[in-house]
């Protein structure tokens, strides 16, 4: 600044030793080899303009000190000139605006720091559009890692979901197991999974029931009957018989209860009770004959039958005609069947002795205060009727009369088809066969079947006119 100052005093100097001072108008042409020439111009205001070494027309002003301050401009070593602004001491104070530190982009350029603001300003516009990238890259960056977040956090709440879903499916597929457990004890076993029917049998325990498919159920059904045959195909008989009587009984339904069907069954831990080491053996044998008759069922003119049967028989079997009077249901196929080797069976021939008290006492607890002798009972008993096998249809005791079979179930007889004596002050009643005497024989059955019959051999041998179908 001060050499500027010094250079500014030795002008004014010359300018002083002029002899003209309003008239002087002097050009002149300076420095060889440039193009422009030089203007002195000094008036009140004065102005010194001056080329320099530069191509160009640089202007040199100088202003006496005014309000506005002093302007000094000169053109230094560059092609566009350095602006120097400064201020006198005025009201507005010094203004001193150099290069970049200038508020109005006043530039002051000297030597070779820089040819122009051009590269200040590409700097800056570089570095501003790195900054800018850089902020940009991290809010993408941001963006991306949250995108990730959400991601993981619902991938996360997606799996949890799936592990909710599979608990809440294995506690609804498990819990009717676990109820079939707390009331019966039984662990059902799926020895064969191909027994899978549509339509359920309800079975009804002491404390709940559990819904099972037919075949499922057939089992246990077969269960209560396997001590009176083992042959399989008399198994494969009854198995044709035990679907026949839950189908007939449940029409067009998809369901039934257990208490519907009048059909004894065991649960899987009463024939473990039962069996015992034979378990396995007896339960595989059932679900083979279940299998191997699967869908089969037994039809006459048109509709499923009653399959009737009893373990043995008098020598022959009953005609439902002249037992089950008064149905509207057709017993056609129920006719009286021979069945010869029936009286070689243990239990064709049972004797039971009572006492008068016992024998009066089973019939108070029944009908109540009927009137029976208490002295001679025997005496208040008279046979109405029997039928061709010789079992008895109608029986009076004391006032009450009663079917052979309703007086049979009283005393716990094998059957109605019985005989009565009075021996020592107690009766002695004589029973043959076993059972009701109606439909298939299982012990003759169970013969035909050491000999080589079918299963449909058997079925067609005790009911007559029938068709055996697949559902």
């Amino acid at each position: 600044m001060a050499i500027r100052l010094e250079e500014y005093n030795k002008n004014q100097r010359v300018y002083n030793r002029s002899q003209n001072e309003n008239k002087y108008n002097d050009q002149s042409k300076k420095s060889e080899g440039f193009q422009n020439t030089t203007q002195y111009v000094r008036g009140n205001e004065n102005q010194y303009i001056k080329t320099d070494e530069n191509q160009n027309r640089t202007p040199y002003i100088r202003s006496n000190e005014n309000e506005n301050g002093t302007q000094y401009i000169r053109g230094s070593e560059n092609q566009n000139g350095t602006q120097y602004i400064r201020g006198s001491e005025n009201q507005n104070g010094t203004q001193y605006i150099r290069g970049s530190e200038t508020q109005n982009t006043t530039q002051y350029i000297r030597g070779n720091e820089t040819q122009n603001t051009t590269q200040n300003t590409t700097q800056n516009t570089t570095q501003r559009i790195k900054e800018e990238n850089s902020e940009n890259y991290s809010r993408e960056m941001a963006v991306q890692s949250g995108k990730n977040f959400v991601r993981q956090k619902n991938g996360h709440l997606w799996r949890t979901k799936v592990f909710y879903s599979i608990i809440i499916i294995v506690i609804f597929l498990f819990t009717p197991f676990l109820i079939t457990i707390s009331m019966t004890g039984v662990i059902e076993s799926n020895i064969s999974d191909s027994l899978v029917e549509i339509r359920r049998v309800n079975v009804k325990y002491k404390n709940g029931s559990q819904a099972m498919d037919i075949s499922k159920y057939m089992i246990g059904v077969l269960a209560t009957r396997l001590s009176m045959s083992s042959q399989t195909e008399v198994l494969k008989a009854e198995s044709i018989m035990v679907r026949t009587e839950i189908y007939r009984c449940m029409g067009d339904e998809m369901s039934i209860d257990s208490t519907d069907l009048n059909l004894q069954y065991l649960s899987e831990k009463e024939m473990k009770a039962l069996w015992g080491d034979a378990y396995t053996e007896n339960y595989n044998l059932i679900v083979d004959c279940i299998s191997a008759t699967s869908g089969r069922i037994i039809n006459c003119n048109g509709q499923l039958i009653e399959p009737m049967y009893h373990e043995v028989s008098a020598g022959k079997t009953r005609n439902a005609s002249q037992v089950l009077t008064g149905s509207t249901s057709d017993y056609s196929y129920l006719t009286s069947v021979v069945c010869e080797h029936d009286i070689e069976a243990t239990d064709y021939l049972t004797v039971k002795t009572f006492t008068y008290d016992d024998f009066v006492k089973a019939f108070t607890e029944k009908y109540g205060d009927i009137n029976i002798s208490k002295e001679n009972p025997s005496e208040s008993v008279q046979i109405v009727s029997r039928c061709s096998a010789d079992y008895i249809l109608k029986i009076q005791v004391a006032n009450v009369l009663m079917s052979g079979e309703d007086f049979a179930k009283v005393l716990d007889l094998n059957s109605s088809c019985l005989s009565m004596e009075t021996v020592n002050n107690s009766i002695k009643i004589t029973t043959k066969g076993k059972g009701n005497g109606l439909g298939v024989s299982i012990y003759t059955a169970d013969y035909m079947a050491k000999n080589g019959s079918t299963c449909e051999d058997i079925l067609n041998k005790f009911y007559t006119n029938i068709t055996i179908i697949s559902e």
